[in-house]
């Protein structure tokens, strides 16, 4: 039976994508770079924001860009809301007894900021961001480093994202997979073309992992 729950944070739980793409260009722009489409940017996702920006700007302008971003970042916090219907999801998740995790590819230092101005650090038994990896997604890595700290088999878990990388980690590492494809920046098609076990159009569709046994279930929640 399902023990855990385990989220991706940006698109996921928080509609931050917006902002955080007008951040992104502000780092990428702060040591002279030029703006970035969204479609750009997104296509670096699952990496750590350190190496996205190597990869957008240099290596050698990584670090001053990753700076001036961080600071935008925390400027921007207010225009980062919790997704409607998260705050519900996670009530019921508490009630049917299951625990949560957070695996994602922000930095702590942006990820905690966040998750402060939202009272949502005692929500999760676990938060494995980027600093806490030495592999990104789709590497399951950090999947399975919050399962470890839970004491939970992969096989009693499930992982919610909504990037194609999210469903290629959940899969590596063994757990049930969920498409979350509420957010209005994500890629659908993409997503739904790696297979996931659920598609969730909505938060409260992820509500028919509970009580499902994760080896046999493939479903499509609204």
């Amino acid at each position: 039976m399902l023990k855990a729950i385990l989220f991706d944070f940006d698109g996921t739980l928080v509609d931050s994508l917006t902002a955080t793409f007008d951040s992104f260009n502000h780092g990428i722009m702060a040591v002279g770079g030029r703006r970035h489409s969204s479609a750009e940017i997104t296509a670096h996702f699952g990496k750590g924001e350190t190496e996205i920006f190597a990869e957008l700007v240099g290596p050698d302008l990584a670090k001053a860009a990753y700076e001036a971003y961080s600071l935008h970042s925390r400027d921007s916090i207010a225009r980062m809301p919790v997704h409607a219907g998260i705050m519900e999801l996670l009530e019921h998740v508490h009630h049917a007894g299951l625990v949560t995790a957070i695996v994602t590819g922000r930095s702590w230092r942006t990820t905690e900021v966040i998750m402060r101005q939202h009272a949502l650090m005692d929500r999760f038994a676990c938060v494995i961001a980027d600093d806490h990896v030495s592999r990104p997604k789709p590497s399951p890595e950090g999947i399975l480093k919050a399962l470890g700290h839970m004491g939970v088999d992969p096989c009693d878990a499930a992982y919610v994202g909504d990037t194609v990388v999210d469903i290629r980690a959940a899969k590596s590492a063994g757990c049930i997979s969920v498409g979350a494809v509420w957010d209005a920046c994500c890629d659908r098609a993409a997503v739904e073309a790696e297979r996931p076990d659920l598609v969730a159009e909505t938060p409260k569709g992820v509500r028919q992992l509970f009580g499902k046994c994760p080896p046999t279930f493939r479903g499509r929640g609204a």
